[in-house]
């Protein structure tokens, strides 16, 4: 066996071996490691993305492509060493056998993750995965619950979790990555003359009868560079050496220096030309960035929008809520009313038959009226007193009349109002259903958008609906209170009141008459206090307000408002007298009932030594009003009896006063409240008034990232003219080349290398090539010319649809402000129409047929209560859509600057409230 003896080699020889083959090895030694080229990309990416964010107008604070931690698609492996994702068994079979063969065996010694999600991303939420949940997170997704989640909480979760965000992240970092080529190009490039790597090659032959040899063939070593210009220059180094085996093979060693100079003079010369593919890639990173930037500004305008789409739906279900709680308030009171029965009811007979007498106990119930021929029942009927009437006669008249008044008195009256009303319910019960559905649907839509799964819990923070809060909750529970006190009002027997059973109604009623004058009287009170400060504050100039607090766009406006206050303020002064009188005749009540016991009481008022009372012997202030109540004897007294019922049914009255009392002032309060809603202001900053409809369009052609990248769009076209019509030009390039070579050459004898100077070679000339087919360039100029034409009106469109977005923004936004004015003026009108319409809670013991009439029809009830629900949800949804409307006015101006923390730089978002939570 023969083997190459470097040992044998002169220094000099076994020097340019090792230097051969070093140079052989070299270019598959350096730069070999994933690591190492993925790396030296980043920081070249990086640095060229910094250089073009030198404008605050697209400043960014994030331009690094690996994702949060924290974030559901952050991959915690080694880039350059990922394992194998999950994959679907059916396809993974082609991964060993495809078409009967066998395919590579060592996929799994990359390694295997078990998600393609991050497992840890639901730590932070307090869930750690593990057995085979850690497997498959998906199945964990149900567990997690996001409650309350402010609008900075919701950002985050999107910076985090967004795909969008990071697409668009991932975007300019691929334009700088193909940056870092187009800078490359006009680099020292170790290319040789036929734009080959450095390379080499090494052989071994065996030859039959000859000496074996080995043989180091061409190696490879040039560098070349492109010049701004068009010019290019190349050096390449090219190396052969032979060994022949044997005691005394000889070395034989042959290098070649090859340089090589091209400048062209017309195709592809020039700067315009060369250039353009670096020209065009700084400015695409440019565009990219500026994208970046613009995609912040509709990303927070679009996760805003959605999470004020799921609180305006929360308000709409609310404010059904609402209508059937008013529903069902009116449907108890129509209920309670048709349940009483008339005081007598009447059937035509001819006459009585003969011998039919009225037994005692129908003495008081049963009687003939012979004038009108008709037979007469009063009063209820028990079941005694059904039987004994049925059993009165065989008479088939009498027998037909009787079981007529029988079947009246059974049948339950159910009024056309009451059946109105209760349909009115069922169709506001689908409506709550379809709201509460579209409130979860508009949920997911907020969860995708955030980048998060759809089976997640995620509730939204609902403090942002506090100001449509147009009723104290406490003057609701009061009302509640008082309007539900009916039922202890009933216990009492009115034909023989209990007195301690009276003591407690009387109690009780005076317990609610003080909550109406501490909470709801007060709650009132307290908010003329912030209407007060606005018509102050705005009575000379009018100015911006600040967020949450609302300003007045015309005089007119501020006169209008002020002129309701003052309705409202005599409407509370009213109520507050007529609070005044319900004290004062619950004061003569609990004096009535503040006493032992009822013959206590009568020892008391009794001022004639006979223990009789006389309605001259009551209090003053109760005098007129107990005359309606008492029923006097003969000699002009009040029995225990009268006197008792007489407390019972005044204290039914106070009970219906106080619940009259209380909706008024929710009336008042409803018309305060909804006067101080506030709107954000859509001035510019630094600005009192809000700008005009052509200062605003001026703004954004100016201030549209946007737009400069569509205007910047029609240059790249105007320079794709310029590099297409060279393409038209002749070949003509001015060539410089040459090559220096040496020969060494040794044997046994250890002869000297001979230098073969004489083989240098040195040529210039010129290179020029006919253009006489040119129809892929000829249609390619004019193609371009089109292309250039279509950017000049695509660029004229894009900036009449910014100028029409603009003007469309401006115009709604004006239009809602106005519209809000209307709304706030319906739910006024709404709810006095209302406090007219609604029939108050009666109880039915004491309510005498008719005593509920003029109090309105059920057509204007009905009426009522689809003005105030249609007012109140025409409000939320103008609100809504006004708050929208003005995050996309600034957007689209370009004026909508995010910070750091994705929140817009706008005074209201950035409050102090907000940039805590964002900032926690």
């Amino acid at each position: 066996m023969t083997r190459c003896r470097l040992h044998r080699l002169t220094p000099l020889r076994r020097s340019v071996a090792w230097s051969t083959i070093a140079a052989m090895l070299l270019p598959s030694t350096t730069g070999c490691s994933r690591r190492f080229w993925r790396l030296q990309a980043e920081r070249d990416v990086y640095s060229a993305t910094v250089e073009k964010l030198n404008d605050p107008r697209w400043k960014l604070p994030r331009i690094d492509r690996t994702p949060d931690p924290r974030s559901r698609f952050f991959d915690a492996y080694d880039p350059d060493h990922e394992p194998l994702p999950p994959d679907d068994p059916a396809a993974h079979r082609y991964m060993h056998c495809m078409d009967g063969r066998r395919g590579y065996k060592s996929w799994h010694k990359l390694g295997r993750s078990f998600s393609v999600e991050n497992p840890q991303w639901l730590e932070p939420f307090g869930i750690r995965l593990e057995g085979q949940a850690a497997c498959d997170p998906s199945v964990a997704h149900s567990a997690l619950r996001i409650e309350n989640a402010t609008l900075p909480d919701t950002l985050e979760l999107s910076y985090i979790h967004s795909r969008e965000y990071q697409t668009v992240i991932e975007d300019l970092y691929l334009r700088s990555l193909d940056l870092t080529f187009d800078r490359f190009q006009f680099g020292v490039r170790y290319l040789g003359l036929t734009n080959n790597e450095p390379a080499t090659n090494f052989f071994f032959n065996l030859l039959p009868k000859r000496r074996d040899e080995a043989e180091l063939g061409t190696t490879r070593f040039g560098m070349s560079r492109l010049l701004p210009g068009g010019g290019t220059w190349l050096v390449e180094l090219a190396n052969d050496t032979l060994w022949l085996f044997g005691s005394d093979g000889p070395t034989s060693t042959a290098s070649t220096l090859s340089y090589r100079l091209v400048q062209p003079l017309m195709l592809g010369a020039g700067r315009k030309v060369v250039l353009e593919e670096l020209t065009q890639g700084e400015r695409n990173v440019l565009y990219s960035a500026r994208s970046l930037a613009r995609f912040r500004q509709t990303f927070f305008t679009d996760t805003t929008s959605a999470y004020l789409d799921i609180l305006q739906q929360q308000q709409t279900a609310g404010n059904e809520r609402g209508n059937i709680e008013r529903l069902n308030e009116q449907i108890e009171i129509r209920q309670a009313l048709d349940s009483r029965r008339p005081e007598q009811i009447v059937e035509e007979l001819d006459a009585l038959p003969d011998g039919v007498v009225v037994p005692e106990p129908l003495r008081d119930k049963l009687t003939f009226d012979e004038a009108d021929q008709e037979l007469v029942w009063r009063g209820d009927m028990s079941p005694q007193q059904e039987a004994l009437l049925l059993s009165l006669s065989d008479d088939l008249d009498f027998q037909r009349a009787a079981e007529v008044l029988v079947q009246r008195m059974r049948t339950e009256v159910v009024s056309l109002q009451l059946l109105q009303l209760v349909t009115r319910r069922n169709r506001s019960l689908n409506n709550l259903v379809a709201a509460l559905r579209e409130v979860q649907d508009r949920q997911d839509i907020l969860k995708l958008g955030l980048g998060l799964p759809p089976n997640i819990g995620l509730t939204v923070n609902n403090a942002m609906l506090s100001q449509f809060e147009l009723i104290d909750p406490e003057v609701i529970m009061l009302e509640t209170s008082i309007r539900n006190f009916v039922d202890e009002y009933a216990d009492v027997n009115e034909d023989n009141p209990d007195y301690g059973r009276l003591q407690d109604v009387v109690a009780g009623l005076a317990g609610l008459a003080a909550r109406l004058r501490e909470q709801a009287l007060a709650s009132v009170e307290n908010d003329f206090g912030p209407m007060d400060r606005l018509l102050d504050a705005s009575a000379d100039a009018f100015s911006a307000s600040p967020p949450g607090i609302r300003a007045f766009d015309t005089s007119e406006e501020r006169d209008r408002v002020a002129s309701d206050v003052g309705i409202d303020r005599r409407l509370f002064k009213t109520s507050e007298d007529d609070l005044e009188y319900v004290d004062v005749h619950m004061r003569v009540l609990q004096t009535l009932t503040e006493f032992a016991d009822a013959g206590s009481a009568l020892d008391v008022l009794a001022n004639h030594g006979d223990g009789a009372v006389t309605p001259a012997d009551l209090p003053e202030e109760w005098d007129a009003r107990f005359r309606q109540k008492a029923d006097l004897d003969d000699d002009g007294r009040i029995s225990r009896e009268e006197l008792l019922r007489a407390v019972l049914v005044v204290a039914g009255e106070l009970r219906e006063e106080m619940l009259s009392l209380i909706q008024g002032l929710q009336v008042v309060q409803i018309g305060l409240r909804v006067d101080t809603i506030a709107l954000n202001p859509f001035n510019l900053t630094g600005e009192a008034e809000a700008p005009t409809i052509e200062q605003a369009v001026q703004i954004g052609l100016e201030r549209r990232v946007d737009l400069m990248n569509e205007r910047a769009l029609v240059m790249d076209a105007r320079r794709r003219v310029e590099v297409a019509a060279n393409a038209l030009e002749a070949a003509l390039d001015v060539v410089i080349d040459g090559d220096i070579s040496t020969r060494t050459q040794a044997d046994g004898n250890r002869r000297p290398f001979d230098l073969r100077g004489d083989r240098s070679e040195f040529r210039v000339g010129l290179e020029f090539k006919t253009p006489a087919d040119m129809i892929d360039e000829r249609n390619a100029y004019t193609a371009a010319l089109v292309d250039y034409q279509r950017a000049r009106r695509d660029y004229m469109a894009f900036e009449d649809f910014v100028k029409q977005d603009i003007r469309n923004r401006w115009r709604r936004v004006t239009t809602l402000r106005q519209q809000v004015e209307f709304d706030r003026q319906s739910i006024r009108s709404a709810a006095l129409q209302y406090d007219n319409a609604a029939v108050s809670v009666l109880d039915p013991v004491q309510v005498q047929a008719g005593a509920n009439a003029g109090r309105g029809s059920g057509l204007n009830l009905l009426n009522a209560l689809n003005s105030i629900l249609v007012a109140q949800n025409s409000l939320v949804r103008n609100w809504f859509s006004y708050e929208r409307n003005r995050l996309n006015f600034f957007s689209d101006m370009g004026m909508m600057e995010i910070d750091e923390l994705g929140l817009w730089q706008d005074e209201y978002y950035q409050s102090p409230d907000n940039r805590q939570d964002a900032e926690r």
